[in-house]
Parts: C-alpha cells; structure tokens; sequence
C-alpha cells in the first residue's frame, strides 16, 4: 500500500504561466495543444474562462490539467475550448516501467481531480488526448463516455500526405491551381476574419468563433 498526500492548487493561466514553462521538463505536454502557446490564445478568446489545475503528491507536482469552462446562468459548465480538439490532464513521466503501478497512480490521480471538479463545476465534457487509452478512472468516478475519432496526417512529409488524400480530392486541389488560384501567407486579420464570414454565409452558418479568438492566434 503506497500512501499519497494529494493536493491540488487552480489558477488563472496569466498567475502560473511561469510554473507551466518551469515545469515542461518534467511534465511534458502531449500535444500542441497543451503548450504554454496554445492555452495562452484560447484564455484570450474570451469566449469562456480558462482554469490550469496542478496536483500535488507530497508536494511534488505530479500533473496539469487545463480546464475550459463558461458561466451559464451562475453555473460552471466545462465545454471545449474553441478549435481545441481534446484538451485534459496529462502526467508526470513515472520512473517505472510496471503498468499495474502507473495505471494504480492514474487511478488515484484522476479520482482526486474528480472530487475537486465536481465541488468546482456544475457539469460538462472532457475530450481527451489520443494518448489517454485508459479511461476506466473517470468512469469508475462517476463520468459517462462517448467514442470519438481522431484522425492524425503527418503534415512533416508532404509526399506521403498528398498520396493519403483521396483521388477526388487530389484532383479538386489540381483544377484549383490549373484555374489561376494561388497561395500567399498573410498575417493580414481583416482579410482572414473576411474569409471566414464568406465561408459560413455561403453555408447558411455563423462562425462559431470570436474575433478575440482570430486576433489570439494571430
């Protein structure tokens, strides 16, 4: 029997920016959109509020885990973070290689991270990072789960991706460049939040997101 002394401390993202860029050697992040960089442009999306949880095993910070959140009627609901595709708690590198021993430590972590989230937050979903393929924790502490898919392209080598695409499309992308369309870069915002209102009216949609949250990625 291992005895834990857990805790967990939550802040705004502007307050422990600095502890996250500390703490990148020792936690790394999973993915992009886990940095510093990303939480940094959903937090100035104002299109809901961001808390960054750390937990603590006998002081010693063991995790992180970002939460998206807006107030509805006085209530905490935890949504997803605008154009984030997953975004939960990601892990200290444990120095063992025994599976039962990491997953018995998830277990604990996430129990703990489940007790504070429900005293904190009304409701609300989590969509977890590919990596996460152990989910029994959060079902065993209370959470219902849906399937989604996550379809990854290696946009490092450009050979392999245009040969994954499918021949309608590849021919699509040819009849763009044989009609006269070009490509440019542009960090010009105007024109980018432009394109995008073009894009939705000519489907009969809204942008679903802010000009705080173009001007942020930006």
């Amino acid at each position: 029997v291992v005895l834990m002394s857990l805790s967990v401390k939550d802040s705004k993202l502007d307050e422990v920016t600095k502890l996250l860029e500390e703490s990148s050697c020792d936690i790394t992040p999973p993915d992009p959109f886990h940095t510093v960089e990303w939480l940094n442009v959903i937090n100035d999306s104002e299109m809901g509020s961001l808390r960054v949880f750390f937990l603590y095993d006998d002081e010693a910070l063991v995790s992180i885990f970002p939460i998206f959140y807006r107030e509805i009627g006085g209530l905490r609901i935890i949504v997803r973070a605008p154009s984030t595709p997953y975004l939960g708690p990601f892990f200290k590198a444990v120095e063992t290689t025994k599976m039962s021993r990491i997953i018995h430590l998830r277990q604990e972590y996430i129990r703990y991270y489940s007790e504070i989230i429900k005293r904190k937050f009304y409701c609300g979903s989590f969509f977890l990072q590919p990596d996460f393929l152990d989910i029994r924790e959060f079902l065993w502490n209370g959470w219902s789960s849906d399937v989604r898919y996550t379809y990854i392209n290696e946009i490092g080598n450009l050979t392999d991706l245009w040969d994954d695409l499918k021949p309608k499309v590849r021919n699509k992308i040819k009849k763009a460049g044989e009609s006269g369309l070009t490509l440019e870069r542009s960090n010009d915002l105007n024109r980018l939040t432009e394109i995008m209102e073009e894009t939705y009216q000519f489907q009969d949609r809204k942008d679903p997101m802010s000009i705080k949250f173009y001007k942020s990625l930006v």
